[in-house]
C-alpha cells in the first residue's frame, strides 16, 4: 500500500476508535422551541414590574378574596361550558347524528384542554380529538365535519355579537363596525363553503375539480393513494350536500352560542366582585374580549401571561385600581383557565385508559 494510502486507512481507523460525542450533543438545537416558556416569563416579568410597588395591596387583595363569590365565578364557568356542549350535541342531533350529553361534555373538556395546553397547534388538535371522539360514537366525517363547521360559525358570530355591543356600549362605533367586518371574514369562506355544496351546479363543479386534481396528483405521486382521497373527498361533499339545518334550530344554536359568550361575561364579572371591586359594566365586555382575543394569539400555552396582562391593562385603563384588576384576574384565570385544565386533563387520562382497555381487551 503506498505511504500516502496507509496514512489515510489509520486516520480513518482512528477515527472510528475515537469516542463520539452523544447524538444530543451533535443534534442542531432549536430555539425556538424556548419561544412560549420564554413569552409566559417576560410576560409575567413585565407585570411584576409594572405592580411592583403594589404588590403588597395586590397580595392583601388576593388574601381577602370572597369564597362564596369565587364559587359564582365557577358556577359561570359550569354553565358556559354546559351550553357550549350543548350547542354542539344540538347540532349534531339536528342532522341525525348521536352522542350521549356525558360523552359529548367529556369530549368538550377533553378538546379545550388540548386547544389551550398546546401553543399554535391546539385548535387543530383538539379539533382532530374531537373527531375522533364523535366518530368512536359511530358519527361518520361528514356528520362530524359539518357539524363542528356550523358549531365554529355560530360561535364565532356570537362572539362578534358581544364585541360588538362591547364596543357599542363604550361608544366606540368603529370597534362595532371592525368586530363585525372581523367577524365577516372568519365566517364568510366557511358559510360560502356549505351553502355551495346545497347548489347542485356549484357541488357538480367542485365534484369535477376534486376529481381532476386527484388524477393530477396520482400522475406526479403514483405512492400516493390519490384515486382514494378523491373518492373519499367526493362522498363527503355529496354528504355536506345532504345535510340542512332549519332557520329555527339555527337560531336556536346561534342563541346557545351568544349566551355561552355571556355566561363567560358573568364569570369575569363575578371575580371582579370577589376581590372586592367595583364592576365597570359600561366596559366590561370590551375587557371581556380584549382577554378573549389575547387568548386566540396562540403565543404561550393558553395564552399565560398575554391574557392576564391584557385584562389587567383593560381594566386599568377603565379606572379600576390595578390591585383590584390584577386579584380579579387572577381569580377569573384560576377558575377559567387552570380548573378547566384539571378537570379536561382527568378527562383525558380516563379516556386513554378507556382505549388502552378497550384495545387490550
Amino acid at each position: 500500500m503506498p505511504p500516502r494510502a496507509a496514512r489515510a486507512a489509520e486516520g480513518t481507523r482512528d477515527d472510528q476508535r475515537r469516542p463520539q460525542p452523544p447524538a444530543s450533543l451533535t443534534a442542531p438545537r432549536k430555539p425556538w422551541r424556548w419561544l412560549a416558556p420564554g413569552t409566559v416569563v417576560v410576560a409575567l416579568a413585565v407585570v411584576v414590574v409594572l405592580s411592583r410597588h403594589r404588590l403588597p395591596e395586590i397580595l392583601g387583595t388576593v388574601a381577602g378574596v370572597r369564597w362564596p363569590l369565587v364559587g359564582v365565578a365557577v358556577l359561570a364557568q359550569i354553565v358556559a361550558i354546559v351550553l357550549l356542549t350543548a350547542q354542539q350535541e344540538f347540532v349534531l342531533r339536528s342532522v341525525g347524528g348521536h352522542v350521549g350529553s356525558v360523552a359529548m361534555t367529556a369530549t368538550t373538556l377533553g378538546g379545550d384542554t388540548i386547544s389551550v395546553g398546546i401553543p399554535f397547534a391546539g385548535p387543530p388538535a383538539a379539533a382532530l380529538f374531537t373527531y375522533r371522539r364523535l366518530q368512536a360514537a359511530g358519527n361518520d366525517a361528514a356528520l362530524i365535519g359539518w357539524s363542528l363547521a356550523t358549531s365554529g360559525v355560530a360561535s364565532t358570530v356570537g362572539l362578534a355579537l358581544v364585541v360588538a355591543v362591547g364596543s357599542g356600549l363604550t361608544g366606540s362605533v368603529l370597534g362595532a363596525i371592525g368586530a363585525a367586518l372581523a367577524s365577516l371574514v372568519a365566517i364568510v369562506p366557511v358559510v360560502v363553503v356549505l351553502a355551495a355544496m346545497h347548489h347542485r351546479p356549484a357541488r357538480e363543479f367542485l365534484l369535477r375539480g376534486i376529481d381532476r386534481g386527484s388524477r393530477w396528483l396520482a400522475r406526479r405521486m403514483p405512492v400516493l393513494p390519490a384515486a382514494r382521497l378523491g373518492s373519499s373527498l367526493g362522498r363527503l361533499v355529496e354528504s355536506f350536500g345532504a345535510l340542512r339545518l332549519s332557520p329555527r334550530r339555527g337560531l336556536v344554536v346561534l342563541a346557545l352560542a351568544l349566551v355561552n359568550w355571556l355566561a363567560a361575561v358573568a364569570c369575569l364579572a363575578a371575580s371582579v366582585v370577589a376581590v372586592g371591586g367595583t364592576i365597570p359594566w359600561t366596559d366590561l365586555l370590551i375587557i371581556w374580549s380584549a382577554g378573549t382575543g389575547a387568548g386566540y394569539v396562540g403565543l404561550t400555552p393558553g395564552g399565560v401571561g398575554v391574557v392576564e396582562t391584557a385584562l389587567t391593562a383593560a381594566f386599568v385603563a377603565a379606572g379600576s385600581p390595578a390591585s383590584v384588576a390584577l386579584g380579579a384576574v387572577l381569580v377569573y384565570r384560576a377558575v377559567t383557565l387552570w380548573l378547566v385544565l384539571l378537570i379536561g386533563g382527568l378527562v383525558l387520562v380516563a379516556a386513554s385508559r378507556t382505549s388502552r382497555a378497550s384495545r387490550t381487551g
